[in-house]
């Protein structure tokens, strides 16, 4: 679950992850006070972006690769993929990159 609020007179939002006991999501491996922690973003993100990111499904064998934007994300993807599956270059090029490693930006 997650809350957004608006910051002050910017057109930037605040996005908090709430887990069902409240304190923060339970797959998230650091087990601390998750409740003053915000995430913020620029106004293109949405309620909607939220609703989505909160319906992302997890599998226990992911791998997620977290960076800020404009430093090799997608370069990191590729190298990621291709360790995980034994330096597949084939099987890389039958699909594209965004198809093997979805992404939440």
């Amino acid at each position: 679950m997650y809350t957004s609020r608006s910051i002050d007179s910017s057109k930037f939002i605040q996005v908090q992850c709430k887990g069902t006991k409240g304190l923060g999501p339970e797959w998230v491996p650091l087990k601390q006070d998750w409740t003053e922690r915000w995430s913020t973003l620029p106004p293109l993100y949405t309620e909607e972006f939220a609703e989505r990111i909160g319906a992302f499904e997890t599998r226990d064998s992911d791998v997620f690769v977290v960076s800020i934007m404009r430093s090799g994300t997608t370069w990191m993807q590729e190298l990621s993929w291709l360790l995980l599956n034994n330096l597949d270059f084939d099987g890389a090029k039958k699909k594209y990159p965004v198809q093997r490693s979805p992404y939440l930006e």
